[in-house]
């Protein structure tokens, strides 16, 4: 650390050791019985004082580096048609503290214990077999369900069917669906209806009383902590509507190009909005499109992109929030950002021999205008399979979770368990835990802490080594 000249006389009679007598002179009543090859000299101790700092820095450093490791989902337990599911195409997923409902091609299902332990279908009261949507009143504990057939209230264990005929509703065709308070938004493609519970009376925004390029809505989520409501609108944007003030504003690409991005983070990504999602802890609205993530603060706009990020692809179904997490349902995996970090963590199936990201019997569904609005069924791979027919062996598929991190590198950790498929839809969070609904079956995903610190040092210290074997610079 230091550099001595020792042609240097003035040097030499620095480090020229001193005599005994003033070693002890000066040491020994602070070393009392110290032997003399034992007591600090001041070369010494100028070495130690200079150590300690680095040594600090060092402890500092890594702490920091443990601190930044993403949590990760080790493991993975699928529920297809083969352990009771009615249909592999899985639209939605909501939890209701220990019970998980689930939305599918043919019928709503009811998980508790780790089984599936009650399907409901039209012949029980459901106001159709294709459920998209699914919200729990936690002040009465009732179901309300989205479905193609109109707005299906489960209280009791019995049906309360609203369809467009019958009632205020909108259009019969519903996508999303949520409470807040005494009232359910509810997302149909003619745009958005509202129930009061209390009084029973229907309140509909479209686009000859709204600010609605198009009416199409995909989604809707409250969020009391600012008196307002969010919607998904496919071609329409992101549209805020204010409780108190009771008006709407939309917020919608600013460059109005559909195929470029020309500045990231000047607004909405794109106007063909897919999902929304309200994260309480940041104030922070996430809005997923078929052309990126897009999050807004309420001053600024965060959007992300495939080709500068971790997200594993640009075409997102839903997202989802909370804490520092925002979470990304793609056709390409399940991607989850740490903002806080800039971390990113995709889960996916490993990539079959000879195949590209995607798992077995699997073609991933590309934007088609035109298409779009068949979200609920023809987009949907496999759509065309009858009778709960699957294309997969969940079961034999083991997976990866690829971290992408703030450098841009990447590490892929093995996992011998792993999503039911690669294209995910919706999400929700069961404490630690999570649950996935994709194109072949509900997936819950289990954080186990041993485990993942044990992942952690089987693949070795992406920071240290610099190369693991399993890590790349990101493109």
């Amino acid at each position: 650390m230091f550099q001595i000249n020792r042609g240097s006389r003035r040097c030499e009679e620095q480090i020229k050791r001193p005599s005994r007598k003033a070693q002890n002179a000066a040491y020994g009543r602070r070393y009392p019985g110290l032997s003399v090859s034992r007591i600090p000299y001041p070369a010494s101790r100028i070495s130690h004082f200079c150590l300690l700092p680095f040594a600090l820095c060092l402890l500092t450093c890594s702490s920091a580096f443990t601190a930044e490791r993403p949590h990760l989902i080790t493991r993975w337990e699928n529920f297809t048609t083969a352990n009771g599911m009615p249909d592999a195409k899985v639209f939605c997923v909501t939890v209701d503290g220990a019970r998980v409902w689930a939305g599918t091609e043919d019928g709503l299902v009811l998980i508790e214990n780790g089984k599936v332990a009650k399907v409901y279908k039209p012949a029980d009261g459901l106001a159709h077999r294709v459920v998209m949507g699914i919200a729990v009143d936690h002040e009465t504990g009732d179901l309300w369900i989205a479905t193609f057939g109109g707005v299906s209230h489960l209280s009791g264990g019995h049906f309360e069917n609203f369809a467009n005929l019958t009632s205020g509703l909108l259009n019969d065709i519903c996508y999303g669906i949520a409470v807040q308070g005494k009232f359910v938004w509810v997302a149909t493609t003619a745009g958005i209806s509202r129930y009061n519970q209390y009084t029973g009376e229907w309140t509909d925004w479209s686009e000859k009383s709204a600010p609605f390029r198009e009416p199409w809505t995909y989604g809707v989520v409250p969020a009391p902590e600012l008196g307002k409501v969010y919607f998904a609108m496919w071609g329409g944007g992101l549209i805020e509507y204010d409780d108190k003030q009771g008006y709407m504003k939309a917020y919608t690409d600013p460059d109005e190009e559909m195929e470029i991005v020309l500045f990231k983070n000047q607004g909405l990504l794109h106007i063909i909005v897919s999902g929304v999602a309200w994260n309480p802890s940041t104030r922070m609205v996430w809005a997923s499109t078929y052309f990126g993530l897009s999050g807004y603060d309420g001053r600024n706009w965060h959007n992300y992109l495939t080709k500068d990020s971790g997200l594993a692809s640009d075409f997102i179904n839903a997202p989802k929030s909370r804490r520092n997490e925002v979470w990304a349902c793609t056709d390409k995996g399940l991607s989850m950002l740490d903002y806080s970090t800039n971390t990113w963590v995709t889960y996916r199936p490993s990539k079959p021999p000879g195949q590209g990201n995607v798992a077995p019997g699997f073609s991933p569904a590309r934007f088609s205008p035109a298409r779009a609005p068949l979200r609920g069924c023809a987009e949907i791979p496999g759509a065309a399979l009858k009778g709960g027919a699957t294309t997969q062996r969940t079961e034999a598929l083991q997976g990866e979770i690829e971290i992408t991190w703030p450098d841009s590198k990447k590490q892929i950790l093995s996992v011998p368990t792993t999503l039911a498929h690669n294209y995910t839809l919706n999400m929700d969070f069961q404490g630690e835990d999570i649950w996935v609904a994709t194109a072949q079956g509900l997936s819950h995903g289990i954080r186990e802490p041993q485990k993942e610190t044990q992942l952690y040092a089987n693949a070795g210290n992406h920071h240290r080594t610099g190369n693991i074997g399993h890590s790349q610079k990101g493109d």
